[in-house]
């Protein structure tokens, strides 16, 4: 967490991180997904603390075409925790 905290730091100017952070925050595009129709795919790590089934279940209402699926042994960052072979 510092490493990934330090490295943010050091690549974004204090207003990009603003930003980012209230992206992450204030945004809400659940009223814009009731218009899709399309099939989505969403993912989470079956350790991630954060990103869990029930975080996710606002959006998982507002696709009826999902597909939720755990990457087993991961975390919130799967990418690096387990990478494709």
């Amino acid at each position: 967490l510092r490493n990934l905290s330090a490295r943010n730091r050091a690549t974004m100017n204090q207003v990009v991180w603003d930003a980012y952070l209230a992206n992450w925050t204030a945004a809400s595009f659940l009223t814009e997904l009731k218009h899709y129709d399309g099939p989505v795919e969403l993912l989470y790590g079956e350790d991630d603390p954060f990103v869990t089934p029930a975080y996710l279940s606002s959006t998982i209402a507002a696709l009826p075409r999902h597909n939720l699926r755990c990457i087993a042994k991961a975390g919130h960052y799967p990418m690096v925790e387990q990478p494709a072979s």
